[in-house]
């Protein structure tokens, strides 16, 4: 079977991670595999390219145009099956599959949050998901049940599977020196909510800040251009003391070990499905 995978980019975060081992997975099981993205940020392309897939960048700055060229690309890629992650790469393969075509479309739903169903711009995109798709994936029953609620007419197309992770092969040593670490692995962006947690480690007496250490791992450049976060976070911290208490950290690829020596691994979120962190913490036995 022929299958195309969609996605926004390759950058730091949790959906592009999960797409980017499923295109892995398949070719693993025998599938031929084209990995289509419309945003050159490749923090996850090595997990591709060592696996032998290169991924194709179909660009344009006009979004109308953008998907007129992912259509094109995804007719001439000839595939037996389309599969995409988030919202807006969904509705570009949903929109691809308007006409005549030979494929099935199934997108991945990834956001488990009810006020994103009553945006009315998020409700006209989820609409066209709805009439499209053949199938749509959730990574937790509270998202399937979203749209079963919003969306009743495409209830059978809908059906959750959770997210697949590598189960990692780490015993990390106790530590007893009487601080309580907390890992986070998110990217620095609003719905994140470091700002929420900075302001609760502040209302935290100093003789319970000096027990306390958080790591946040997060890609920095993804959100400074746009709401400035993680710039606002750094502020915050060093006009309050928590210097020794909150450490902001870039990426990285090699989170386990730094899991596996935490006590809590921790996601403080506006909304989320399932996330790699939290399964990656369950694993770890966090």
């Amino acid at each position: 079977m022929k299958i195309t995978l969609l996605a926004d980019s390759l950058g730091f975060g949790g959906a592009q991670r999960q797409i980017a081992n499923l295109a892995v997975e398949l070719k693993k099981h025998g599938h031929e595999v084209e990995f289509i993205r419309y945003r050159k940020d490749d923090f996850y392309r090595p997990i591709l390219e060592k696996a032998g897939i290169e991924p194709k960048l179909v660009a344009h700055k006009y979004a109308p145009v953008r998907m007129l060229k992912l259509k094109k690309a995804i007719k001439q890629s000839s595939p037996d099956a389309v599969i995409s992650f988030l919202t807006v790469p969904n509705f570009y393969a949903c929109m691809a599959a308007i006409g005549k075509h030979k494929w099935k479309t199934v997108i991945s739903e990834r956001c488990a949050d009810e006020p994103s169903f009553r945006d009315k711009k998020q409700k006209i995109l989820r609409a066209v998901q709805a009439k499209y798709a053949d199938l749509i994936v959730c990574n937790s029953k509270c998202a399937e049940n979203l749209w079963k609620m919003y969306f009743p007419k495409a209830s059978k197309k809908v059906q959750t599977i959770y997210n697949i992770i590598e189960v990692p092969d780490i015993v990390a040593e106790e530590r007893n020196d009487g601080k309580c670490r907390l890992v986070v692995a998110a990217r620095y962006e609003t719905v994140k909510n470091l700002d929420g947690m900075l302001k609760a480690v502040t209302l935290l007496s100093e003789e319970e800040r000096n027990k306390l250490e958080i790591h946040w791992y997060g890609k920095a450049n993804v959100v400074d251009a746009v709401d400035g976060v993680l710039g606002m976070g750094e502020k915050y911290i060093k006009k309050n003391g928590l210097e020794e208490c909150v450490l902001l950290h870039p990426a990285t690829d090699k989170i386990y070990p730094i899991m596996a020596e935490a006590d809590f691994i921790s996601l403080f979120s506006y909304r989320e499905g399932l996330p790699n962190a939290i399964i990656e913490g369950m694993t770890l036995k966090k």
